[in-house]
């Protein structure tokens, strides 16, 4: 360890106009913690606590310092110290006994990547974080055991996670589905990767308390939603069925989703409206669509109506009153709802 070095150092991240002198010098002081990389495995344990002891203090803050710079867009071009903080961070990989910790530090990184319009970078590493936290287990920041293999194969088994862990991975996803809503670059199987962790991520929601869940699910949705308004007026890139099966697939998100109806019947209207006015679409796609959505609507106005059914037998059955006319009106609802339940599948196909 040399201190004047690293004070050096860290008064280049904070203020020099030269970011590839940054990255030289990084990258020549921290040589030894990349030398683990060829280190024989006997010898690793060994080297590990001597290369920690000695950088991993001053690899932090040199992480803080890029973290701040980089979160603040200016007209420099921020190559050189992106590629300065990856490598700050791959030497903490090599060297930290709190490897959850280093993916939470990426996160950061991920939302410079973000800050400065660099989505793809952005999503390229938030699946590099989940595929890192996908092998062995975590449990609260430490590998306990392997997981099994099941579920959306980009997300580690539940069972086998912690709070620590499902927080990490929430706040990953979260990046993921917005680096794919905020850029215009992304094909269709980008899109696809990129939602499809939304449903391998629902058990994981248990770790979060209801205002945590809720502002979460709001977030993501939100993304999502603009995920598909994007498909939809991009539609000249994409395969008509995949902009169809993929509008479908994020109104039946919201459709069930426990947020407030309200996001809903917002984003429906959206969808609808962009629908319509892209001529490119097909006719028949556009109806589609529609027909989707006013099963969508009228599935949930049944749902609403029979819990307002179900109120009432229970008011009625409180108070006294006569149930004569609400079994038959509840036995219809229930009918009509189960008819509406197949409409919603059949128009998703």
């Amino acid at each position: 360890m040399d201190p004047d070095t690293e004070i050096h150092i860290l008064s280049l991240i904070k203020t020099s106009s030269e970011a590839g002198e940054v990255l030289s010098s990084l990258s020549r002081y921290l040589q030894p913690s990349t030398d683990l990389r060829t280190c024989r495995e006997e010898n690793r344990a060994v080297a590990i606590g001597s290369i920690s002891k000695q950088f991993i203090p001053f690899i932090i803050k040199s992480v803080c310092f890029l973290h701040k710079r980089l979160s603040v867009v200016t007209q420099e071009s921020p190559r050189d110290l992106f590629r300065a903080y990856d490598f700050c961070l791959e030497c903490c990989e090599l060297v930290s006994y709190d490897p959850l910790t280093v993916q939470l530090q990426r996160v950061g990184l991920i939302h410079c990547y973000q800050a400065w319009g660099w989505f793809t970078h952005a999503y390229n590493d938030g699946f590099r974080v989940l595929d890192h936290l996908k092998g062995p287990a975590y449990d609260d920041g430490f590998r306990v055991r392997e997981p099994e293999s099941k579920g959306v194969p980009f997300l580690p088994d539940p069972e086998f996670g912690g709070a620590k862990l499902a927080r990490v991975q929430l706040m990953v996803v979260a990046s993921i589905v917005r680096s794919v809503a905020m850029s215009r670059d992304m094909n269709d199987l980008q899109y696809l990767r990129g939602t499809s962790l939304l449903q391998g991520l629902k058990p994981w929601l248990r770790y979060l308390d209801a205002n945590e869940h809720h502002k979460f699910l709001k977030l993501v949705l939100s993304d999502m939603g603009e995920c598909a308004l994007s498909v939809i007026r991009e539609a000249e890139r994409f395969d008509e069925a995949f902009v169809h099966s993929f509008c479908i697939s994020t109104l039946e998100e919201y459709s069930v989703s426990p947020l407030p109806k309200c996001h809903f019947y917002k984003f429906s209207r959206q969808v609808n409206s962009r629908y319509v006015q892209k001529s490119r679409v097909q006719i028949s796609r556009s109806l589609d669509v529609s027909r989707a959505l006013l099963c969508f609507l009228w599935h949930s106005l049944l749902c609403y109506v029979e819990t307002l059914i179900a109120y009432s037998l229970s008011d009625c059955d409180k108070t006294g009153k006569k149930l004569s006319l609400l079994p038959p009106l509840l036995v219809l609802v229930l009918h009509q709802n189960k008819q509406s339940s197949s409409r919603v599948r059949y128009a998703a196909v």
